[in-house]
């Protein structure tokens, strides 16, 4: 929730270049790593933050969160994503 608060409170400011600020990008870049750290609670955090900065930016890297987030699920889910 918190996340969520500052994603969208600090958006205007995060959209203006400013030297030595990092860009959207590269803070997307940053979270989808974080993304991928072992730790499920820590994992868990990151991704729900990751999504309150895609939906507040309107970001699409659904290939990248599902590479993240297909692993967790178990097998039978997975085959029937892939049958689609």
């Amino acid at each position: 929730m918190i996340c969520h608060m500052v994603v969208h409170t600090c958006r205007s400011e995060l959209v203006v270049v400013r030297e030595g600020q990092p860009k959207v990008e590269e803070v997307m870049a940053v979270m989808l790593k974080e993304c991928r750290k072992e730790n499920i609670v820590y994992k868990t955090a990151a991704l729900q933050c990751t999504a309150n900065i895609l939906h507040s930016y309107d970001i699409d890297c659904m290939k990248d969160i599902a590479d993240i987030l297909l692993p967790l699920l178990p097998s039978q889910v997975c085959f029937a994503l892939s049958a689609c």
